[in-house]
């Protein structure tokens, strides 16, 4: 069941009001009314994953299980056998990802190269695989450095991990930060459905009047991209890259709001990151949840930056490629995680070299400096983006062929695209005009006070405006396939 999902809104209505009754039938017997309400959302949460395909509600069952004996046995070992354990825990887990995801993908090349035939098996991809096994592991690591202590509860580590708002495309959330909020009473509350509505709609704009609109150009171009011209295809890639953002942060708030409304925090997952100066900057803005997860538990632990120079910059290709990995099985993702890398490392050197040599440089900050370095970024971004977006390497090529080389064919402004670049530079601009002392720019939700006239009727007005100007046909999330 997805957020675009017809049906959704009624269930989800249905699934409010009995949290609502079981708080307010149960008051003042909160270990009772707490268990209860954790019950209901996770039966619901297995509900939304069932109506996809009952056999995803036994993978999660089996990562939970796997899960939660791990992290209990982890409290009662010695260092050796605990780290013993920490391993097989965590194979366990990514063997399962790695079956479901990856195992066609390896075979099948491994049979090209021997030059053989492989016959797919073809396995379905269970949604949200690729989050709760991160989520899980995250767990796992942390009960084993000693961050946080197990969790007793089954009921808890169950919902910990298929949390329905969070299931289908993230954010990847962390044991130390959700599992605590299941120990104290959650609560409907006027005050968090107030918030938490209004930024579910704010997500839903996003992806269902701008995505899901220039989701349409980008499939027509990139599908057929020998009959545009050079413009064409230019803007069909820039578009492709604004779809993205918009559809899965448009997921992200929608999940947060949810989340918000039921009484429970989840982090923010991006960060206004086309204002980001540079690689590194836009990764501590773009997916926040991936990238803090590939610190904590992947850069940090092979040493960081703490090991040299050359093993930083080697530390960092080997994150991005194992992150091109994980957003899909396929050598463009691979690719994708490369050019990053890559793009990160010089970055890195570039930026070592002007410290070293042109202080001053680095010190001037000057708007215009300020905005080239924000274009260029974002010009490189979204070459890039290419191999992200395209169906295969040859798909990739014939789109750069078409791109750096003058060619006739149809020419195609996009008015949507246009219309998205207006929105997201206006909301950028009031991001920076709002920002804090000391911080270049920080993002914040267009939040109106219910309790007024006003303020309700510019919520009721932006939803009209997203009813009537959402996308008809048919409609999925970007990040669902990964």
């Amino acid at each position: 069941m997805s957020f675009t999902d017809w049906y959704f809104y009624p269930a989800v209505t249905g699934l409010i009001l009995l949290l609502i009754f079981i708080q307010y039938a149960l008051k003042g017997k909160e270990a009772r009314s707490n268990q209860l309400m954790k019950t209901a959302l996770l039966f619901f949460s297995y509900l939304s994953m069932g109506l996809y395909d009952y056999r995803f509600c036994l993978c999660i069952t089996a990562v939970i299980l796997i899960t939660y004996l791990g992290g209990l046995g982890l409290v009662r070992l010695d260092k050796r056998r605990k780290r013993c354990l920490t391993v097989l825990t965590v194979i366990s887990l990514l063997s399962i990802l790695g079956v479901f995801k990856y195992l066609d993908f390896f075979m099948g090349t491994l049979a090209k190269i021997a030059g053989k035939e492989w016959n797919a098996f073809r396995l379905i991809l269970p949604i949200g695989i690729s989050f709760y096994i991160f989520s899980a592991i995250g767990y796992v690591l942390d009960v084993s450095w000693g961050n946080m202590e197990a969790e007793r509860s089954l009921l808890d580590m169950a919902l910990f991990l298929s949390f329905f708002p969070k299931l289908l495309c993230g954010p990847i959330v962390a044991g130390r930060d959700f599992l605590p909020q299941l120990k104290e009473q959650r609560r409907v509350t006027a005050k968090n459905m107030k918030v938490g509505i209004q930024i579910f709609i704010f997500g839903l704009f996003k992806k269902v009047v701008l995505a899901d609109h220039l989701g349409v150009f980008v499939d027509d171009v990139f599908g057929a991209a020998l009959a545009y011209d050079t413009f064409t295809v230019w803007l069909a890639v820039f578009s492709s890259f604004l779809q993205l953002y918009f559809d899965f942060s448009g997921y992200s708030d929608m999940a947060i709001g949810i989340s918000k409304i039921l009484g429970y925090e989840i982090g923010r997952n991006f960060n206004v990151p086309f204002a980001a100066r540079n690689i590194r900057e836009f990764w501590n803005r773009w997916h926040i949840s991936l990238s803090s997860w590939f610190r904590d538990y992947l850069y940090i632990p092979l040493g960081g930056n703490k090991k040299g120079y050359a093993r930083e910059c080697l530390n960092r290709m080997l994150v991005f490629l194992v992150s091109g990995l994980w957003h899909g099985a396929g050598f463009t993702f691979i690719i994708w995680g490369f050019c990053h890398g890559m793009y990160t490392v010089f970055y890195a050197v570039y930026a070592n070299w002007v410290k070293r040599h042109h202080r001053k440089f680095v010190e001037h900050k000057g708007r215009f400096l300020l905005i080239v370095k924000v274009l260029a970024n974002y010009l490189l971004l979204n070459i890039i983006q290419v191999f992200f977006r395209a169906d295969s390497l040859e798909h990739a090529i014939m789109i750069f062929g078409r791109m750096f080389f003058l060619n006739p064919g149809i020419h195609q402004p996009y008015a949507w695209t246009f219309l998205a670049y207006v929105l997201l530079i206006s909301a950028t601009l009031a991001a920076y005009w709002k920002r804090r002392p000391g911080v270049f720019i920080d993002g914040f939700y267009p939040l109106q006070d219910l309790n007024t006239f006003k303020g309700c009727t510019l919520f009721l007005a932006f939803c009209e405006l997203t009813f009537l100007f959402a996308y008809s046909g048919k409609t999925f999330f970007s990040y669902a396939n990964f």
